[in-house]
């Protein structure tokens, strides 16, 4: 009998709302279904829930230095590792709140979404909790859904998530988007001990769909964008500066003794953004800046600049239309019997990370092991078999604008390939 049960809501769970609707379903006092996400709609409308999962697991080898991996810190970022694994449950009640909670349990369990909406109307949402700061394109796009396997350098120097408030909504249906946040600035989980010296970091957004009501015209997928961010910063140290596809170390900061490099002042990021699709093909085009106000020892500097460049280019070979930030769903899944094999898309992405040359000169960072400039290729194939899974494969080049050491070995490039697969619902 519970097998049975156990089979019927797993039957009711991935048919469509408007497949599994008979009378037995109608009858019952919760409807049980599936439409991106596991869905519980409560009988009076007022209250439902929506539960996500994903598992995403990579695979790396930095193929001109694997029979030379001495340092540990590139042994830990070539072979097998869980990219991500993540729980989300989030719903709605009275028909104006919403929450969300998100759990990530890749490496250490952490919270990583914790937040209440009050959503009465699309052009003015409130949000309160620990969210997205919003800022840059490529950092607000879901990890899942970004289209290559890894995020460019850059981004490790956007605020991502922190506690604070937002407001944010679409304007003249979803011509305009904005968004406005305060946060502590101190990032993700950071608890009362964390809590700098009480001041607060502002960010403010803005994008435009100029031709969007152009239905069908070759003009109706552009979008341009903004993002700004400003905030003071208290004696916190600056790390070292790592690619996030190879986990190479580019920039050596200094971090002991007299030599300890500090974010001590302003910290400041600007970010321009681009995007552009039509049928299948997509465009990404997006740079943004962060300056910060370094002191180590007697030695101060204002203004350092971290800057990013990148575009980035999709194409679905099997003819599905292109929207970023959503799962592509098969026109044709994968079904041996009858010959037909999903979908499958080609990516390419060109990018620049470039620092301010004092960082070296002045004494921040170890002239013999960084390097001011990285340039970057990645080639990528995805296949999509079915909604809920995905297979990527990513060749890349890294050059470095100066030679630096690792593991003894001088370098002026690197290559790799990562393999990912991803199963999400």
């Amino acid at each position: 009998m519970v097998l049975s049960n156990l089979l019927l809501l797993l039957f009711a769970v991935f048919q469509d709302s408007d497949e599994y609707q008979d009378d037995t379903q109608k009858d019952q006092s919760l409807y049980l279904y599936y439409n991106d996400g596991i869905r519980l709609d409560f009988p009076s409308k007022d209250f439902s829930l929506k539960i996500n999962a994903w598992i995403s697991s990579e695979a790396r080898s930095l193929s001109d230095r694997s029979s030379k991996l001495e340092d540990a810190d590139v042994q830990e970022n070539s072979g097998l590792l869980m990219r991500s694994s993540r729980f989300v449950l989030g719903g709605d009640f009275a028909k104006v709140w919403r929450f969300k909670f998100a759990t990530e349990f890749a490496g250490d369990v952490a919270l990583n979404d914790a937040y209440l909406e009050f959503a009465a109307w699309k052009q003015l949402v409130f949000r309160v909790g620990q969210f997205k700061v919003p800022f840059s394109l490529e950092q607000m796009t879901p990890i899942i859904h970004i289209p290559t396997i890894t995020r460019t350098v850059g981004d490790q120097f956007t605020p991502r998530r922190d506690s604070g408030i937002m407001l944010y909504g679409l304007m003249f249906d979803e011509m305009i988007s904005y968004a406005f946040s305060v946060y502590n600035g101190d990032g993700i989980n950071a608890g009362a001990k964390d809590l700098k010296d009480g001041k607060r970091e502002y960010a403010a957004r803005v994008g435009a769909s100029p031709f969007y009501f152009w239905k069908d015209s070759l003009l109706q997928g552009m979008y341009f964008g903004g993002g700004y961010t400003s905030g003071e910063v208290k004696n916190t140290k600056l790390t070292d500066v790592r690619t996030l596809d190879t986990g190479t170390k580019i920039i050596d900061i200094f971090d002991t003794g007299s030599l300890l490099t500090k974010v001590d002042g302003k910290r400041q990021r600007y970010g321009y953004e681009f995007e552009y699709t039509y049928g299948s093909l997509g465009v990404r085009v997006e740079t943004f800046k962060t300056k910060l106000d370094l002191v180590r020892s007697v030695v101060e500097e204002s203004g350092v600049q971290f800057l990013q460049n990148y575009i980035l280019l999709n194409f679905i070979l099997t003819g599905e239309k292109k929207i970023y930030n959503t799962p592509l769903k098969p026109a044709k899944p994968f079904n041996w019997e009858k010959g037909t094999f999903g979908a499958c898309e080609l990516v390419a992405k060109y990018s620049i990370f470039s620092v301010s040359e004092i960082l070296e000169t002045a004494g921040f960072a170890s002239m013999a092991a960084s390097t001011d400039e990285i340039e970057s290729m990645t080639f990528g194939f995805n296949w999509i078999p079915m909604e809920h899974m995905l297979f990527a494969i990513n060749v890349l080049t890294n050059t470095f604008g100066d030679d630096i050491t690792v593991s003894g070995e001088t370098i002026s490039d690197e290559r790799a390939i990562l393999i990912l697969f991803q199963i999400a619902f």
